[in-house]
């Protein structure tokens, strides 16, 4: 059914859902929402499927009004939400009537993405099994693009929403500044001299205007490699050190161009690249990505991989808990 009109789309708001796994080979990334954790809280409030779509709203602007009653949440960065006139509190499930109007007004205080979701999901085409939008192709979400003043969204039939409880308040995540994100040395940690993986987990980088789905671009320390002969006949990736042969890029991979820039691998980002990897970001911090802005500045602390596993067993654990 038709359940809301589009007023102001703000800066970009888009369908996402947890996006399409399973098909770099064909040069198509996961795409899907870049915070995870904020996107399945949403749909735990609702008791939602896990992978219903919603709207991922970048800073804020957002405004729509609803054409049908429903429930709602709002989770992800504060953009201080209204319906109508009145405050509506994040984190919480929201009953709305139609003809009211949802304003997430923006910009945050700290993150820079709130989700909206809404009970049953949204209904738009999936694309290689996913509702997410992929906006470098032009496909997936709301005819493969951003939403627009006057588009009109439809749900699925949501079913009976009349015992919905609050979420426990101990559980609600907390996004804190500066960013402090843990990651695994590698693909390449070997090709980088001691100093730097020293430095790495020391120092902060600060994230550089180029940020967007597809990655992020890190300002900060130098980043020396150590000296390899005959790197071009060898076949070793290119004349500069930070060269390596192509090969698949993970999701949340750090990749280190020579110098003092690194490239952050977001949803949207290439499946294959060819600069070294100094680390990844583990899965339970990747969320994390999704909520750093311009200017912001990151620390990152390498973890073994037993911490990695420990750390979403007790992510998941938490979610278990609405």
């Amino acid at each position: 059914m038709e359940i809301c009109k589009i007023l102001d789309p703000g800066m970009l708001c888009t369908i996402q859902d947890l996006g399409r796994k399973g098909f770099y080979t064909i040069g198509i990334p996961t795409s899907g929402v870049f915070d995870q954790i904020s996107f399945k809280y949403g749909n735990a409030i609702l008791k939602n499927n896990a992978n219903d779509a919603g709207i991922e709203v970048l800073w804020g602007g957002l405004r729509l009004v609803f054409m049908e009653d429903t429930v709602i949440a709002i989770t992800g960065a504060d953009m201080h939400p209204k319906v109508d006139d009145a405050a509506v509190p994040m984190w919480r499930p929201i009953q709305v009537k139609k003809g009211q109007i949802l304003t997430l007004k923006g910009p945050p205080e700290i993150g820079v993405r709130a989700y909206l979701s809404i009970a049953g999901g949204i209904d738009v085409p999936e694309f290689y099994g996913s509702r997410s939008t992929y906006l470098l192709l032009g496909r997936g979400g709301y005819e493969g693009r951003k939403l627009e003043k006057g588009d009109i969204l439809s749900s699925f039939e949501a079913g009976n929403r009349a015992g919905l409880e609050d979420v426990n308040q101990y559980v609600i995540p907390t996004f804190s500044y500066p960013w402090r994100i843990r990651i695994l040395l590698g693909l390449q940690k070997d090709l980088f001299d001691a100093q730097t993986l020293q430095n790495f987990g020391e120092k902060k980088w600060t994230v550089t205007d180029k940020a967007n789905r597809v990655g992020l671009r890190l300002s900060g320390q130098e980043v020396k490699y150590h000296i390899r002969d005959g790197v071009i006949d060898s076949g070793i990736g290119g004349i500069d050190p930070s060269n390596i042969p192509t090969e698949g890029n993970p999701l949340g991979s750090i990749q280190c161009p020579s110098e003092t820039e690194l490239i952050v691998i977001g949803p949207d980002g290439p499946c294959e690249g060819g600069y070294a990897k100094i680390g990844t970001i583990i899965t339970a911090d990747f969320h994390l990505l999704g909520q750093v802005k311009p200017g912001d500045d990151i620390f990152f602390r390498p973890i073994r991989y037993s911490e990695a596993y420990r750390a979403l067993h007790d992510q998941k654990e938490e979610l278990s808990y609405i």
